[in-house]
């Protein structure tokens, strides 16, 4: 047998006292704790030569102590040193002042003591540990990138989603009165280097802005861009002047803007409107009751037939830069008729130069006689 001496290491981080106490160095948490442990004598199963452990103060006054090996089964034997040449092992008395550290005669190698720890039957003392105390920064770190992933995240919804859909909502709405209306990328006409898109009489765009020439629009396709202000009215005009047309061939004729804008001042001015659906009324700005004396429309033969109820010619002025336009309206509840006589400035804006009630459909020749003196030649077809 061999006798484990009080100051054997049987684990690698604990150092014996000679006075029976350990003190056991917790590397995590740089705490010392004191414990003591009990005589420890070790011996081998003799069959299977398992190391065994005894704890000799447990079985005090034992000499022969019968034992069943935990790995093999097999009982022996095993003869306790409680009683040392006739004497009772003494335990060694601590010096109060300072502790004598002896070093042991036996070592126990590596091995050894790995099996000593292992199959052991002497309950090992239950170290504690110090509580763990979480970092502060486990918790604060991820909350941190969190809220600046959704502040970056919110940003980006902000202004790539939210902020342009509101200002699209909020946005004043204008239509298109010319046949066909480029859009183009710059404030700059007169070639398609800078066009990106063309839309149709009475298309809604989207307006960010509106000065005297251009106005920066976005139409339904998503195209953003500039156009011609001068091509584009609010919906209150759009509607008025929509209604003037009797019929699609009038519209066909009447194709420059200049013309069109010439009527729809002359019944704004008169607050005239032409046939409109009750449903459409709410967009007329002001507010017009359709009765017997307020709604005209124009009405006319194909496009290329003469004589027909527009005429255009240089009236007024030969020189001018734009050809004068005349119309004959209709009353579409009395069947009045009446001729309308316009001239351009070389902004293109219109004035009315002459006007008379005539019972005739269509213009065949006007004649200027001066001092604001003009003569009609009417064809009468029935």
């Amino acid at each position: 047998m061999e006798f484990a001496k009080k100051n054997v290491p049987l684990y690698p981080n604990i150092h014996l006292l000679e006075r029976d106490e350990r003190i056991i160095l917790d590397r995590d948490h740089v705490t010392k704790r004191l414990i003591t442990f009990y005589n420890i004598m070790i011996t081998k199963c003799p069959k299977c030569n398992v190391p065994v452990q005894i704890n000799e103060k447990a079985y005090s006054g034992i000499v022969n102590l019968d034992y069943v090996c935990p790995v093999c089964g097999n009982r022996f034997t095993i003869q306790l040193n409680n009683q040392l040449g006739g004497q009772t092992r003494q335990p060694v008395q601590p010096d109060a002042t300072t502790p004598n550290y002896q070093q042991s005669p036996y070592q126990a190698t590596p091995e050894q003591q790995y099996a000593q720890a292992s199959t052991s039957q002497v309950q090992s003392p239950l170290l504690e540990e110090a509580p763990t105390k979480r970092s502060i920064l486990i918790w604060v770190v991820p909350l941190i990138v969190l809220l600046i992933c959704a502040g970056i995240g919110g940003w980006f919804y902000y202004q790539k989603v939210y902020l342009p859909e509101k200002i699209d909502r909020e946005a004043p709405r204008y239509y298109t009165i010319a046949n066909a209306t480029n859009i183009r990328t710059s404030k700059s006409s007169g070639g398609d280097f800078n066009k990106i898109g063309s839309v149709p009489f009475g298309s809604e765009l989207i307006t960010y802005s509106y000065d005297a020439d251009w106005s920066e629009v976005k139409d339904a396709n998503g195209n953003r861009g500039f156009i011609a202000s001068n091509f584009i009215v609010e919906k209150s005009d759009f509607y008025r002047l929509n209604s003037i047309f009797g019929d699609a061939s009038s519209r066909d004729i009447i194709e420059t803007v200049k013309c069109r804008r010439a009527l729809l001042n002359y019944f704004k001015e008169h607050n005239y409107i032409g046939k409109i659906a009750q449903s459409d009324l709410p967009n007329i700005v002001p507010q017009v009751q359709p009765n017997s004396q307020n709604q005209w429309q124009v009405f006319t033969r194909a496009k290329g037939v003469k004589p027909n109820s527009v005429y255009f010619s240089r009236v007024t002025n030969s020189a001018s830069k734009f050809t004068d336009f005349a119309v004959v309206i209709t009353n579409i509840s009395t069947q009045d008729k009446r001729l309308l006589l316009f001239t351009f400035a070389d902004d293109e804006s219109s004035s009315l130069v002459y006007e008379e009630e005539t019972s005739a459909s269509y213009i065949e020749n006007i004649y200027n006689y001066g001092n604001g003196n003009y003569g009609v030649a009417y064809y009468y077809a029935y």
